[in-house]
């Protein structure tokens, strides 16, 4: 049975060309084959690309619409294997983003570290001043304690003074009075000296309570005036201590001159009594003075005990009011730095509007990353208060400008981030890129695939918008053509996809170009058609497509959609070879072109253009593209372009027979040995 050398489909013994990947090298089925790893599909041992699934399997290029049989590959790209300058320019690519990733790592990085330091020295700040605002109600609650123990001292020296003095003048009145009543005592002592205690009992009484009640108004004038003087300065509270200890000697004053003129009385009374009563005065003086005695000793430690109370409650009610101020102070340090902090908010965010607006209609990618900066650096101080629509907006619409200006400098690593945010806040542009992104690294695409087809949607239904951003307008019409042709969050759809494609291509987009091209070469989603599919790739090819330079150039080739033209597929192989470096296809078709040894396209190759054959297929060889093998094995066997050798054109013949090619193992039957052991070929 036959089969093709390098997709491994059964063919008729008569084809010319394999009906699924167009090869034109065949064997019989007891050559080695492998299966694709991907879709099973038969495959030559050696083959780098599937022939069905289009995937790296190690295999060659696909060419099915050679064939005009009605069964077409699916999904068939014109793909070959990479070339070592394609993996170098490629590592390169990812060495520069790389290199752009780790610079954005320190960008950000640094603006964390900034955002840091910003804080702890704010931080430092919010310390000092609290440290502050607590040393000022330290040394205020000092001040407080220092007046209230001043004022404790004075008036407990006063109180120490007047009891001094009260004993004193008690001495002196007790002898005075006994002095009187003894020379008194033949007329009224004992009624006298009674009277006389009486008096001067409710006369002590009488001054002990108002020097009491003087003290305590004293007390209480001296701790209010005190703890209005600690708000105010020191200077205060030494003139309030002043006017109290003025206030307790003008009491101590009054006290004794009432104690005088109840004295006073008390002897006049007792004059003019004495003679009245001076024995029982006498008898119940004695027992009075002792019953004085213990009545003034309790009168003194019940005066004492007051005085301790009134003591504890005027240094408690200085401690309550000292905290009240304490908390008084730090709440109003807490406001002070909540007001601190709400001006320093409004400020950023002022200044984050204004370099935004600025940015935004500059569209300088300096100021747009300033301006991005500020309001970062807005939203880590402000937090949940920046939600706030019009600064949402600007900021969103910033992401927006500088997300598209790195996705047009390919720094996706930067942009992406802010291409996702822009949209997830109705950023249409931003859905295109972000769309764009999606359905080249097939990342995050199935999540969100029904939303952003929905959003490329929307966009092209702006036509103002899509005017503006004629580039914004190819590309989301492209990333709609994908969505329909991978059937990614809809139902494949190639009728839908190619009329995206073929609008794009009207708009001028060369890939799209060449899309519509390939579809009309395969008949994916329109009617096959080989004319209209080289009118479309000619002009792609024309802009330097790859792909439509390939396939306008095979289209030369083997005739499809527009005359064989050898000279036309050279020119066209011969772009390609410029376009990407190393092709050994395009080499080994340049050879077949311009040796033309099966006489396909009917020319009569010169001299050179042997000569030239004969390098391309030497470097289509080295580059591992075996059927070559067959155009040096022509040229030995009829000298062309070389000296004829028919040991050289057998071991070409060789070659290629064992990897496939049907026409050399025909040329193999064409050549004998001789009785001396060399090769003759049989010539027809």
């Amino acid at each position: 049975m036959k089969v093709c050398a390098q997709c491994g489909t059964k063919i008729g013994r008569k084809d010319r060309f394999c009906g699924k990947c167009g090869g034109t090298t065949f064997m019989e089925t007891s050559m080695k084959t492998k299966f694709c790893v991907y879709c099973g599909a038969v495959m030559d041992a050696k083959a780098k690309y599937c022939a069905k699934c289009g995937k790296s399997n190690e295999g060659d290029i696909s060419l099915s619409f050679l064939s005009e049989k009605k069964e077409a590959p699916e999904n068939v790209e014109l793909d070959f294997l990479k070339t070592p300058e394609q993996l170098a320019a490629e590592q390169e690519r990812a060495a520069m983003e790389a290199e752009l990733e780790a610079e954005a790592k320190r960008i950000e990085e640094e603006s964390v570290r900034k955002a840091k330091e910003d804080l702890r020295r704010a931080e430092e700040e919010l310390r000092r001043a609290e440290e502050e605002a607590a040393r000022k109600i330290q040394e205020e609650r000092m001040k407080a304690e220092e007046a209230a123990r001043k004022a404790r001292e004075e008036r407990r020296r006063a109180e120490e003074e007047a009891a001094r003095k009260a004993e004193e003048e008690r001495k002196r009145a007790e002898e005075e009075a006994a002095r009187k009543a003894e020379e008194e005592r033949k007329r009224a002592e004992e009624e006298a000296a009674r009277k006389a205690e009486e008096e001067r009992k409710r006369a002590e009484e009488e001054a002990a309570r108002r020097a009491e009640e003087e003290r305590k108004r004293a007390e209480e004038e001296a701790a209010r005036r005190a703890e209005e003087e600690r708000r105010r300065a020191e200077e205060e509270a030494r003139r309030a201590e002043e006017e109290r200890r003025r206030a307790e000697e003008e009491a101590a004053r009054r006290a004794e001159e009432e104690r005088r003129r109840a004295e006073e009385e008390a002897a006049r009374k007792a004059e003019e009594e004495r003679r009245r009563a001076e024995e029982e005065a006498a008898r119940k003086a004695e027992e009075e003075r002792r019953r004085a005695e213990e009545e003034r000793r309790r009168a003194e430690e019940e005066a004492a005990r007051k005085a301790e109370e009134e003591r504890r409650r005027a240094e408690e009610e200085a401690a309550r009011k000292a905290e009240e101020e304490r908390r008084k102070a730090e709440e109003a340090a807490r406001k002070a730095e909540e007001e601190r902090r709400k001006k320093e908010i409004e400020a950023l965010r002022t200044d984050a509007v204004n370099a935004g607006k600025k940015a935004i209609s500059k569209d300088s990618r300096v100021d747009l990353e300033a301006a991005l900066d500020k309001f970062h650096v807005y939203y880590d101080k402000a937090g949940k208060q920046a939600g706030n629509k019009d600064v949402t907006d600007i900021y969103c619409t910033i992401e927006e400008i500088l997300g598209i200006t790195y996705y047009q400098e390919k720094s996706y690593k930067l942009a992406t981030p802010l291409l996702q945010d822009a949209y997830e806040h109705g950023k249409e542009r931003a859905g295109i890129y972000l769309a764009d992104w999606c359905l080249r690294h097939r990342k995050d695409i199935s999540d969100q695939a029904e939303k952003l087809r929905e959003s490329l949607e929307a966009a092209l239904a702006e036509k103002s918008l899509m005017e503006k951003y004629p580039k914004d307008r190819k590309m989301a019409t492209m990333a709609l053509a994908r969505i329909y042709e991978e059937g990614i969050g809809v139902d494949k759809n190639p009728a839908e996809a190619f009329k995206y494609y073929l609008s794009c291509a009207e708009l001028g987009d060369v890939e799209a170009m060449a899309l519509v091209g390939n579809s009309y070469l395969y008949g994916e989603g329109v009617k096959k058609d080989t004319k209209a599919a080289f009118g479309w790739n000619e002009k792609a090819a024309m802009e330097g497509n790859e792909r439509a330079i390939r396939n306008v150039a095979i289209s030369y080739d083997f005739g499809t959609g527009v005359k064989r033209n050898a000279q036309n597929a050279i020119e066209w192989y011969k772009k390609l070879l410029e376009k990407i470096g190393n092709d050994r296809f395009a080499k080994y078709r340049i050879a077949m072109c311009l040796s033309d040894p099966d006489r396909d396209f009917g020319i009569k190759p010169t001299q050179e253009m042997y000569e030239e054959a004969i390098s391309y297929a030497n470097q289509a060889i080295n580059e591992g593209e075996d059927n070559a093998n067959y155009v040096l094995g022509y040229c030995y066997t009829f000298g062309k372009g070389v000296e004829a050798d028919y040991a050289q054109a057998y071991q070409y013949y060789s070659k290629a027979a064992t990897h496939g090619n049907q026409k050399a193992k025909q040329k193999l039957n064409d050549f004998s040995k001789n009785g001396m052991g060399m090769y003759v070929y049989k010539k027809k």
